[in-house]
């Protein structure tokens, strides 16, 4: 009987391992190949003519613990960081003294979305509750801001419109037919960005950065293009050589801290390697393209891609 039950003991856990990594891998598929987010006043636009990666987009960063800031990094078109703005820590996004630089920061970079991380749970939902109020305001704002209020004479309304040369002097006022700025906030998983927001990556990419800094910064490029956010994290190798450790930490089964790390690691490997076939790779634009993640991402890829071809 001793010996019967150790085998049996045994079996289960290969058995529960087996599954426990094989569901693991399929959520990390599932998660890669969700697709970019697509705004909801953009949904009925072609994809291809308007794609979610060239379009400008805020992330959010909230404070768990209170103790830190709370980030709004504004990513361009091309994956590049143009602006932040830090809110201090136990200060909310709608005080007094913050609000109305949260809506000069909207007005000025004028996303197509925010994403606001989940990761702070209570405070992410406030958070995006409050920032939906801000950027009804900051766009009922530009969109009406060549019209002359009820209750404006001449003198105030050319003093507001001086301000706002002032504010956003790129900006060109004979332009009749520019399209209506709208923008949504929604909430977004943000495990990725936590976890190049702790990493070497983060360090070496934003070095003077904090690093809800640049857990912002990762959200805005994942609701872009989960595929090449998480891609990226395989392109910094270990102590001993092995790439794609940091996904060891990535926590996507309530019970992966239990499973054997290589086996796990394997399994994600794989799984990479046919998110890779699923998805075509235009080398040809990811060697030429502007976004800095992308291109520190090839090595990586090709290096185990051709490595896979010749076993």
């Amino acid at each position: 009987l001793p010996y019967f039950e150790a085998e049996m003991r045994r079996e289960l856990r290969e058995a529960s391992f087996k599954a426990g990594i094989k569901d693991a891998g399929e959520k990390l598929l599932t998660m890669a190949m969700e697709g970019p987010y697509r705004p909801s006043h953009l949904l009925g636009d072609n994809r291809f003519l308007v794609p979610t990666r060239d379009l400008p987009i805020v992330g959010v960063c909230c404070s768990s613990d209170g103790r830190d800031a709370t980030y709004l990094v504004a990513v361009t078109e091309r994956g590049e960081v143009s602006d932040h703005l830090a809110i201090p820590a136990g200060v909310q996004i709608d005080n007094s003294k913050i609000r109305e630089k949260a809506i000069t920061f909207l007005m000025q970079s004028r996303p197509a979305a925010i994403v606001v991380g989940s990761h702070a749970g209570l405070s992410s939902r406030l958070a995006a509750r409050k920032l939906g109020a801000l950027t009804t305001e900051a766009t009922e704002r530009w969109n009406n801001r060549f019209i002359q209020g009820q209750d404006e004479d001449d003198d105030e309304y050319q003093t507001r419109l001086s301000e706002f040369r002032r504010l956003y002097p790129n900006h060109e006022d004979d332009e009749e037919d520019e399209i209506e700025w709208k923008c949504n906030v929604e909430m977004v998983d943000d495990n990725i960005a936590q976890l190049f927001g702790r990493s070497v990556r983060g360090k070496k990419e934003f070095p003077d950065a904090a690093v809800n800094q640049k857990c912002a910064i990762s959200i805005a490029r994942y609701a872009k293009d989960p595929l090449a956010e998480i891609a990226y994290t395989w392109s910094v190798a270990s102590d001993a050589g092995v790439f794609g450790t940091e996904m060891l930490f990535l926590n996507v089964h309530s019970l992966q801290q239990l499973l054997p790390k290589t086996i796990l690691l394997r399994e994600r490997k794989k799984g990479r390697n046919w998110m890779e076939c699923k998805v075509t790779i235009n080398l040809r634009t990811i060697v030429i393209g502007i976004d800095l993640y992308r291109m520190l991402s090839v090595p990586s890829i090709l290096q185990c891609h051709l490595q896979n071809t010749k076993q």
